[in-house]
């Protein structure tokens, strides 16, 4: 049953505080489709940060990884300049410049497998987790990598 990657696109797949059934099924689709991969660490190469949300899209998870995939290295740097200075230096320091990639729900990895094709993550993005203080974070900081990496 091979998963069907329609785009041909490398996918490097990160799982922040799944189940072990989700995180099971999140190999399973790197198993069965060609070029996609999971890593369990924050590098340069990851693409996406799967976690669990609720129908409407919004995650009660707010990890380590979760914050680093919406923030970048630089502004990280300068907001914990100014509220976290004694961190700075030991988080920083391992911030990888991870910021932008798409953060979808497991369902994405659930449907993918169901259908046998990957899906487009815009129907599955995480909209928000249940502190979020900016709306739509996750799109907002996926689109301002985008549009700097065009610059």
């Amino acid at each position: 049953n091979e998963i069907v990657n329609p785009t041909g696109r490398r996918l490097v797949l990160l799982s922040s505080a799944l189940d072990p059934f989700l995180q099971s099924k999140l190999s399973l689709l790197a198993e069965r489709c060609a070029g996609v991969s999971v890593t369990n660490a924050l590098s340069e190469e990851v693409t996406h940060l799967v976690v669990e949300a609720n129908k409407q899209r919004v995650t009660k998870h707010r990890t380590m990884k979760y914050l680093q995939a919406l923030i970048c290295k630089h502004c990280f740097f300068l907001w914990s300049l100014c509220y976290f200075p004694t961190l700075l230096l030991s988080i920083f320091l391992f911030l990888p410049p991870t910021a932008g990639r798409w953060i979808v729900s497991a369902k994405w990895v659930s449907q993918c497998l169901k259908q046998q094709r990957l899906l487009d993550e815009a129907d599955f993005e995480v909209t928000d987790n249940t502190k979020a203080t900016i709306p739509e974070a996750p799109r907002r900081a996926r689109l301002a990598l985008t549009q700097v990496g065009n610059i």
